[in-house]
């Protein structure tokens, strides 16, 4: 696309694409051929901002998400089941908090606040059944912040996720890959986010990209 020397990218209003022959179509859909199939799916427009989005972030990934509440809440559903355990910061934005209080539970997902300021707490809350710690830095609306380097050393030592709201830091000042967070989620503007996989990627890449295409969070090329 850059040999037209264009100013900014272009937007590709299409729900579907062209394909060669049945058989490609085919293994397109089973994933055996590299392309896109439907917009829902994939969009030449989204995909170029998710590279842009990843080196800014120096993640080996990003998956943009229509929403920050839709990005939130694919990182930990892609992740989390009956029985599992998730440690999260008590400052956070109100819907994050309702999913961690109220809807995991209904599912059998194990739940412990911390005041996320305190790095004895967030030792003390690990089970064996610990799967992500999920924070905000700086959180939303109290301004807490959280001692990065150490939250993110600790869960990484017990095979922990790291799950890091960085919608007010953004990469400009808390990337991805300078924290080493597992997925972090920053704001492109006032209502939407992406989330920028960081490590462990091939394992995030499947699991995000399965869960955003089945709950319908994928963002639209013209936003």
């Amino acid at each position: 696309m850059a040999i037209y020397q264009k100013t900014s990218e272009a937007i590709f209003l299409t729900s579907g694409y062209a394909y060669d022959d049945a058989e490609t179509a085919a293994a397109r859909f089973r994933g055996e051929d590299p392309g896109m199939t439907y917009s829902r799916l994939q969009n030449p427009t989204v995909a170029m901002l998710e590279e842009r989005i990843a080196l800014i972030e120096g993640a080996e990934a990003c998956r943009v998400q229509a929403s920050g509440m839709a990005a939130m809440t694919t990182a930990l559903l892609c992740q989390l089941s009956a029985g599992d355990h998730i440690v999260a910061g008590r400052a956070a934005f109100g819907s994050c908090r309702w999913i961690v209080d109220n809807l995991f539970p209904r599912f059998g997902i194990e739940k412990t606040i911390v005041d996320a300021r305190d790095n004895a707490a967030w030792e003390a809350a690990i089970r064996p059944n610990t799967k992500v710690f999920f924070f905000e830095s700086p959180a939303n609306p109290t301004m807490d912040v959280v001692d990065l380097a150490f939250v993110c050393a600790l869960a990484k030592r017990h095979g922990i996720t790291t799950v890091v709201d960085n919608a007010f830091a953004t990469a400009a000042f808390s990337s991805a890959s300078f924290a080493s967070f597992a997925a972090a989620a920053s704001a492109l503007n006032r209502a939407h986010s992406c989330l920028c996989v960081a490590f462990q990627s091939s394992r995030w890449q499947s699991a995000i990209s399965f869960c955003r295409r089945s709950i319908s969070s994928v963002d639209i090329p013209d936003e």
